[in-house]
């Protein structure tokens, strides 16, 4: 079904449209104003799953199966009025604009309070059991074996790159760009001129980065053995962060951007809140989050592994997407994203292996 045929069977052919801005996923939102209807909604259009452009973690079928699991046990996350599973349109409850990182801004809700509020309902989600039920629609992925973990490679891959090239990852110098040319996608674009002469670099060939990615793997395989084991685990969202979290009308907590829901350890999602990769480290938001949220001990254990994978991953993979897609805005993230890394590699004796391949190879953070 076309959408224009899938609104007009639902009642909205006629309704205005306004374009939403884009993510990192391929979906596309627009939201819905009707005449004579009380509230707006928003049409979400994405690839059907079975599509080359379909990515794990905004799956259609991913989205209807959890919107039901997470809706039965209470969490406020957008109603789905309509679907058509055939062609991955649907329509859906309008959270409005306001996030939680907007409110911030505007100075709408103070920084405790944001993230008190933020850290209950992050609660009130972990609370919510594993789903039982084996669909060929839907089958639950666990962290360690996710494309997440799989991710942390692209540190080596893009940061370690523009280390060795002597670059300064700031992200927000418009007179020299960490990448140039990003506009085309698919492939690594040149970087500045003037290079410095390291050994490590053979040509333009990048076939260093092998290297470096088979030890930083080796590095991590030792954080992990030393690590999961006792890991508590829960229902994780992936990306729980202000941006994700709406502040609605009623004053209760909306959550977005769920349908990337994993099996993993609880501490990976209070580390994306408290140790948000697009902000620097801010002790007091931690202190917050942690009471707020009062974890388990054990919980706490997992603290400084996860946040050194998260923000080690986040770097790298900003840097992924502005040379892929053009979207340089997401270098600004990148100095938050190692700034956190630095305090987490010297926070824990367990990141020892990590810290010693930076140490070794003369990368300094």
């Amino acid at each position: 079904m076309h959408p224009e045929s899938f609104l007009k069977a639902e009642g909205w052919a006629d309704a205005a449209r306004e374009p939403l801005c884009s993510d990192m996923s391929p979906r596309v939102y627009t939201r819905l104003r009707k005449e004579g209807r009380d509230h707006t909604a928003i049409l979400v259009r994405m690839p059907r799953d079975d599509s080359p452009d379909a990515l794990i973690g905004h799956l259609y079928g991913d989205m209807l199966y959890l919107n039901a699991h997470f809706r039965a046990h209470g969490i406020r996350v957008p109603e789905i009025y309509a679907a058509d599973p055939e062609n991955a349109l649907a329509l859906i409850e309008d959270f409005g604009d306001l996030t939680l990182d907007k409110a911030l801004a505007a100075g709408a809700i103070g920084k405790a309070e944001a993230y008190t509020r933020a850290a209950q309902a992050l609660r009130a989600f972990h609370d919510v059991p594993f789903p039982e039920e084996k669909t060929a629609a839907f089958r639950l992925r666990v962290y360690e074996r996710s494309h997440i973990r799989k991710a942390l490679a692209y540190f080596p891959q893009w940061v370690l790159p523009e280390i060795i090239r002597g670059q300064s990852i700031t992200g927000t110098s418009a007179k020299t760009p960490l990448i140039q040319n990003s506009s085309s996608p698919r492939r690594r674009e040149p970087f500045q001129n003037n290079l410095p002469k390291d050994p490590r670099l053979r040509g333009d060939d990048d076939s260093f980065i092998k290297d470096y990615t088979a030890e930083w793997a080796d590095a991590w395989e030792e954080v992990f053995r030393a690590r999961e084991s006792g890991a508590c685990r829960a229902l994780l969202h992936v990306d729980f962060f202000p941006g994700n979290l709406a502040l609605l009308p009623d004053g209760e907590i909306g959550i977005l951007d769920y349908q990337g829901a994993l099996e993993g350890p609880t501490a990976y999602d209070l580390v994306n809140l408290a140790a948000d990769a697009r902000r620097m480290p801010d002790p007091g938001v931690e202190s917050v989050v942690r009471g707020a949220y009062a974890p388990h001990p054990d919980v706490l254990e997992d603290w400084a592994p996860l946040a050194a994978e998260f923000h080690a991953r986040v770097a790298g993979q900003c840097l992924k997407i502005a040379a892929e897609t053009g979207q340089t805005r997401y270098l600004a993230f990148v100095p938050c994203a190692l700034a956190h890394l630095r305090r987490d590699l010297e926070s824990d004796p367990r990141l020892a292996p990590v810290m010693r391949f930076l140490q070794r190879n003369a990368f300094s953070l």
